[in-house]
């Protein structure tokens, strides 16, 4: 007996295979076989992993108030296109939440969540720091039993009024990265807006930024 060993720097598109009349002997059939594992190892070898990966939450929901006055919308302030919107009434103390939906593949070990905010308000300044910063968390959620699981949180953590009405950013790291379920749960990230003393409507969240790694089965995937 032989041993065959692949050769992942190549991919054979067509081989000879025996046909009939052929003779019958190993090399008329090696041919083939040695072809098909330099297949096997060429796809292999594109099994790779990736780190890093960015994808950006697309579209969400928010959380309307009894009153209607507490919730996010799409660009509805000038200069703000792309951007959802906080809809808030002045020091008012409950937040609003928009919820965004996480679209990752399955098996995806996420890293990081990071939000893009600018605080300016839709008219005036803040006098000071909201008492309630915007935060964010992410979550899963079973479906089958209605299971709402909280898998971090982080606020906001600029400290400056001037630093907080400017595109700034946070990030939500993991102690242990979660792994990607979605045979069994969905994700999405809530975002809630300011709030309390000193909170004013207007601010702007520009994007959330999803970043993780997984094995890549070919290279376009990556």
């Amino acid at each position: 007996m032989s041993i065959i060993v692949g050769d992942p720097s190549t991919y054979p598109t067509s081989f000879e295979a025996p046909d009939d009349g052929d003779d019958e002997d190993a090399e008329s059939v090696n041919v083939a076989i040695e072809a098909l594992a330099n297949r096997t190892e060429y796809l292999k070898a594109l099994k790779h992993p990736a780190s890093g990966i960015i994808r950006w939450c697309r579209g969400g929901e928010t959380s309307l108030s009894p009153a209607g006055d507490k919730f996010w919308s799409r660009g509805s302030i000038s200069g703000s296109y792309g951007a959802w919107v906080l809809n808030h009434p002045d020091a008012d103390g409950n937040d609003s939440v928009l919820t965004m939906p996480v679209r990752l593949p399955h098996g995806a070990v996420l890293a990081e969540v990071r939000a893009y905010l600018d605080g300016t308000p839709t008219s005036g300044t803040h006098s000071a720091m909201p008492s309630s910063k915007p935060s964010m968390r992410l979550v899963k959620v079973d479906p089958v039993t209605g299971t709402c699981t909280s898998l971090g949180n982080a606020t906001d953590a600029e400290t400056t009024v001037v630093g907080y009405e400017a595109l700034h950013n946070w990030a939500l790291g993991f102690f242990t990265p979660p792994t990607i379920d979605n045979a069994s749960f969905h994700y999405a990230v809530q975002v809630h807006g300011e709030a309390g003393t000193n909170s004013k409507g207007g601010s702007k969240l520009y994007g959330v930024r999803l970043q993780f790694s997984m094995t890549n089965l070919d290279e376009a995937a990556s």
